[in-house]
């Protein structure tokens, strides 16, 4: 079972000094053909170790010139990243083999540019069925597909307006929902959902909370709330049965569910963390395990000035009911920009980033063994970005990290302790 992850949307994560100088140095030629990448020391998390940073063998990079900007985890462990070349155009790779080789796969034509508004994204269900959202200036936007792995792709006739950001996840090959949000303003924005039920072919709305042009119903009974943000992702148990955390400035966190396929949407009730001081927020929908898929969680962070709750929400019945666990409470930041992260495989194994130290977890978040040192912290001076940290088990783990100019991929074969760049 691959990492469910979660990270802050402003992605301000720092890295340590040492690795900044691994992270911005070295480059090399990209090809359309498989390329090699780095690999990790193999091993298991234990003990208060130092993490170590080192390059990869003197290999090719194969994001020579590509500012990576995406990093997914596909249920059969195939790997993707993507970002924008010196032309701005989107290139996606994939490796099907941990990250030992790359291949180009981005569609050739048209050109497919980000945005001031939003990056291109990509959500991919395994080696073969992946979907590309490109960051079009425009407001409305549409969809492309791949069947094949990202060999051939194919533009969706659907037009999808008032798209300025996305979340999408896709159930099976065939089934799939987009939820688009319009340009937000005062604490409020509007939210149009969508589904696809042929593969991302077609896409037909299910809810929305504004009036759309082009045919489209006014805003519908039931829909989602117009108040907070949905920049935290969307998951989605069954076809019936999905939630969406918000993004707000209250001093309790949002999260709405539906039941009926998306066509309605409710608060749920959650308890209340007892810090005070802080904001509380869901920073991820919930992740669901085993193959009933009734345990459950969503990690949460409440945050201050100078200081940062992390938490998380568990349920044992499908997300009916949760209750809440403080994993560290008021860990110190190095400054406000710096986020925190949480990673996990299981109901009990996982990774978090606490905003001074990556420490692994057994139970839950209960005990937490320090296993990655400051790796993440030192290099403030240039504010590398922590895009992305997944884990394929309990050893094999990447981190996307970028700064306003480059971004490097590193790789951990020994659950954190030491780190190599791809």
């Amino acid at each position: 079972m691959h990492a469910y992850t979660w990270l802050n949307k402003k992605v301000k994560l720092a890295v340590s000094a040492s690795l900044l100088a691994v992270l911005l140095s070295g480059c090399a030629n990209v090809s359309g053909d498989p390329v090699s990448g780095g690999s990790g020391a193999q091993g298991s998390p234990s003990g208060m170790q130092e993490a170590a940073v080192t390059p990869a063998p003197a290999e090719p990079s194969p994001f020579a010139n590509i500012r990576l900007s995406g990093l997914q985890l596909a249920k059969d462990h195939t790997l993707y990243v993507w970002g924008n070349s010196d032309e701005s155009t989107l290139t996606l790779f994939q490796s099907t083999d941990g990250g030992a080789r790359w291949k180009r796969i981005s569609p050739e034509n048209p050109v497919l540019p980000g945005s001031a508004y939003a990056e291109p994204t990509v959500t991919a269900h395994d080696r073969n069925h992946l979907w590309l959202f490109p960051g079009e200036p425009e407001n409305t936007k549409t969809a492309w597909y791949s069947a094949d792995g990202g060999s051939s792709w194919k533009q969706s006739p659907t037009k999808l307006p008032y798209m300025f950001s996305q979340q999408s996840v896709f159930l099976n090959e065939k089934e799939g929902f987009l939820l688009s949000q319009t340009d937000a303003a005062m604490g409020s924005s509007g939210k149009v959902l969508y589904e696809t039920q042929d593969g991302g072919v077609t896409w037909k709305l299910v809810t929305s909370n504004i009036s759309l042009e082009g045919g489209f119903s006014p805003a519908m009974e039931g829909s989602f709330p117009t108040y907070g943000f949905t920049d935290y992702g969307m998951s989605f148990r069954d076809r019936g049965h999905g939630w969406v955390p918000l993004q707000t400035r209250d001093e309790r966190p949002h999260v709405v569910q539906t039941s009926d396929a998306g066509k309605s949407w409710q608060e749920v009730s959650l308890p209340v963390p007892s810090s005070t001081g802080c904001l509380p927020q869901i920073m991820a929908a919930p992740s669901f395990y085993g193959d009933d898929k009734q345990e459950a969680w969503m990690p949460l962070q409440c945050s201050s000035d100078n200081s940062a709750q992390l938490g998380g929400y568990y349920s044992q019945d499908g997300g009916k009911t949760w209750t809440y666990r403080n994993f560290r409470e008021h860990a110190v930041r190095v400054e406000p920009s710096v986020e925190t992260a949480m990673t996990f495989i299981s109901l009990q194994e996982g990774w978090m980033w606490d905003g001074e130290q990556l420490t692994h977890t057994t139970d839950a978040g209960v005990t937490r063994n320090p296993v990655g040192g400051r790796a993440f912290v030192d290099m403030l001076p240039d504010k590398p970005q922590l895009v992305n940290l997944v884990f394929d088990g309990p050893d094999q783990g990447w981190a996307l990290v970028r700064n306003e100019t480059d971004s490097r991929l590193l790789h951990t074969g020994d659950g954190g302790v030491s780190w190599s760049y791809e």
